[in-house]
């Protein structure tokens, strides 16, 4: 399996649940002892990507829980690094959720800081139905959704431009693409698949040393460093970006919308296709007893096959439950081809983040010196 390479085994220490930051927080709970399994909230807290995201969250799994339960959701918007610092911050206090939506990297550091609650996987409902290469650091809660990275492209003005139609990373080097290339910026969730898509076409997977990946991103004559990907989306369709580094998912909704817009998701040779992990919700470590059996709950639900289809069909992205996949299948057998069995994994290249979260302020300090 190219899941992560050799050597690069996860060192992270998880902290006990026990070894709380602070005193417990989160929820609205009833009078009486947090810590009774009786004791229930009047409200859960749910920090979630906003927009569309947060949409189909509240269609789908939302109003099933809110339905069996009684229990309020209140829909936070925010991306990972905003819940992120919010934990942080709050110094072992209430970060003002209960759960949060987090990707691969966030994950990661959390785990590793012993912020967030370690779970067996039977202690989550329906969380065993995710394939393996879901759970990021042991004791964590599985991604809901994966993402390949890809190169979205606009056929014509690769066409006009003689490039024709793109099979490899390489074609964001073509000199005829100069100044037409967006990339994400470094506290984006494309970043970190961009370096390391970098260094593999550098024939580099030592993720301590990064400089051949950043040598080669600095040979890019770009359109545009983007913090948003409506941003980048709405530059190629002004013609003033031809080719971008994002995911997939987010190409399916432009052509939904009529929008001029084709991807690829290059194999690197010698590793395979990138793949990583965008919504991978998580529980502080400072929720209350109650809350946290609430949020379980919520989670689980997210878990369920025909909820996590109805989910990921309304944002178009790829279920990490192989039922839900064979679900969206049935109700849409022309997207054959868009969603991963678990067979597929092994064939992916699946990036170490135990290891590479740590270069992600190194990142953010680089990314400017490179692209301007």
């Amino acid at each position: 399996m190219r899941k992560r390479s050799t050597g690069l085994i996860a060192t992270a220490a998880m902290a006990s649940i026990g070894l709380l930051l602070g005193g417990c927080a989160g929820g609205s709970p009833s009078p009486g002892d947090p810590s009774d399994p009786e004791e229930t909230v009047d409200t859960l807290r749910v920090a979630t990507w906003g927009g569309s995201w947060s949409a189909a969250v509240q269609e789908t799994v939302g109003a099933a829980f809110e339905a069996e339960t009684g229990i309020k959701v209140e829909y936070i918007d925010a991306n990972p690094g905003d819940s992120y610092a919010k934990i942080i911050a709050a110094r072992g206090g209430d970060p003002g959720f209960d759960v949060a939506t987090f990707n691969d990297v966030y994950t990661a550091q959390l785990a590793e800081q012993g912020l967030i609650q370690t779970f067996e996987i039977s202690e989550i409902p329906n969380a065993d139905l995710a394939y393996e290469e879901a759970i990021i650091a042991p004791g964590t809660i599985p991604a809901l959704n994966s993402s390949k990275l890809a190169l979205a492209y606009i056929p014509s003005a690769l066409e006009e431009a003689g490039v024709g139609t793109p099979d490899s990373w390489e074609v964001l080097w073509d000199p005829a693409l100069a100044g037409r290339v967006g990339v994400p910026d470094a506290g984006t969730s494309a970043a970190l698949g961009t370096i390391v898509m970098a260094n593999l076409l550098q024939g580099n997977d030592d993720w301590s040393n990064l400089e051949p990946g950043y040598e080669k991103l600095s040979e890019l004559d770009i359109a545009q460093v983007y913090t948003s990907s409506s941003t980048v989306e709405q530059q190629a369709q002004s013609g003033d970006v031809w080719a971008w580094i994002t995911q997939g998912a987010r190409i399916y909704r432009m052509q939904d919308a009529g929008i001029e817009a084709q991807f690829i998701e290059p194999n690197i040779e010698g590793f395979g296709t990138i793949i990583g992990y965008d919504t991978i919700y998580q529980i502080p470590v400072t929720t209350s007893p109650a809350a946290t059996r609430a949020a379980l709950q919520f989670v689980g639900m997210s878990f369920e096959p025909e909820l996590l289809a109805d989910w990921m069909e309304r944002v178009q992205s790829e279920p990490t439950v192989a039922q839900a996949a064979e679900i969206l299948l049935e109700r849409h057998p022309d997207w054959e081809g868009r969603y991963l069995d678990p067979a597929d994994v092994d064939d992916l290249f699946v990036m170490d983040v135990t290891q590479l979260h740590v270069k992600v302020p190194e990142m953010t300090e680089r990314w400017p010196r490179i692209f301007g």
